[in-house]
């Protein structure tokens, strides 16, 4: 399956994905700041099947890491902030996967980006039935349980989501959930399915903020 974030970039690259408050990020810099970080993750021995984890991560970071895994066929275990250190650990333990710092990538997150991003040789393509994401249940009553999505489970739940929310390109959805709770990360891939555009929540009364949208 050819990349729909590469796919997208071509046909709108200057649509804006993500305003992050004063943060302006295009179709484009989602692109290339994927490429950046497939060839960076490379670069550091993850490959197909590996694990890799996420933790306090900016929006616009972490669905950049998201396309460049699902590109490289690695599993992202995408942590809740709400989780002290301790649980993170005992968790990635658990489920074998290394807990990736970010410092080397935090320019990623400048407006624009600063970004040396790799040509495409090809179309960037996918295994679109490879597991992708792991997210965790909340432990409310036990451990956390690690649940697995790949890319065609998101896909499908941003079509079906469409059929009754035709969100697309001019529209603007407010980012009201972490994106690792899956109603967040729902979100980024309904923005990818028709070229919307994610609004970071800034603190206050939602009901203020989504009037003042």
């Amino acid at each position: 399956m050819i990349c729909p974030l590469y796919q997208r970039a071509q046909k709108d690259p200057k649509v804006i994905f993500l305003e992050d408050r004063s943060k302006h990020f295009s179709y484009q810099d989602w692109d290339q700041a994927s490429s950046y970080i497939q060839s960076w993750l490379t670069d550091k021995g993850f490959h197909s099947g590996s694990h890799i984890g996420l933790s306090k991560c900016s929006p616009f970071l972490l669905s950049s890491i998201m396309i460049a895994c699902a590109r490289a066929g690695i599993i992202l275990a995408i942590l809740s902030e709400r989780d002290p250190n301790t649980a993170q650990q005992r968790i990635a333990t658990q489920y074998k996967f290394d807990i990736i710092d970010l410092e080397e990538l935090t320019h990623l997150e400048n407006d624009p980006p600063s970004i040396e991003a790799p040509p495409h040789k090809d179309q960037p393509s996918i295994q679109k039935d490879h597991p992708l994401t792991m997210l965790f249940t909340s432990g409310s009553t036990a451990e956390p349980k690690a649940v697995l999505h790949s890319f065609s489970n998101h896909w499908a739940s941003a079509s079906g989501s469409f059929q009754n929310i035709p969100y697309q390109k001019g529209d603007r959805w407010l980012l009201s959930l972490s994106l690792w709770h899956i109603g967040g990360l729902a979100i980024i891939f309904r923005s990818l399915f028709r070229g919307g555009t994610a609004i970071t929540r800034p603190n206050g009364d939602l009901f203020q903020i989504i009037q003042s949208q």
